[in-house]
């Protein structure tokens, strides 16, 4: 899952990035530079974290192929 999927089935903002002396107005391209350092952050820590995440779950994992007419055992959960 990407940060950018749909999420409770509203799609997320779109993000125009911003760059580096695009505003003629100083305050106002020193707030915009600093919010684009914090999204990139932002977003290199969610990288992080979901490949932790998938790591820890998949270290119980293991890789298993079947053939044709194996017989497999099928645990099914209701929720």
């Amino acid at each position: 899952m990407t940060p950018y999927e749909v999420l409770y089935g509203v799609p997320p903002p779109i993000h125009i990035p911003y760059f580096h002396k695009n505003s003629i107005v100083e305050l106002v391209d020193e707030y915009l530079s600093t919010k684009e350092e914090v999204i990139k952050t932002v977003m290199t820590h969610l990288q992080k974290a979901q490949n932790r995440m998938s790591m820890v779950a998949n270290i119980k994992r293991s890789d298993r192929s079947f053939e044709v007419k194996d017989h497999v055992y099928l645990k099914l959960q209701p929720y």
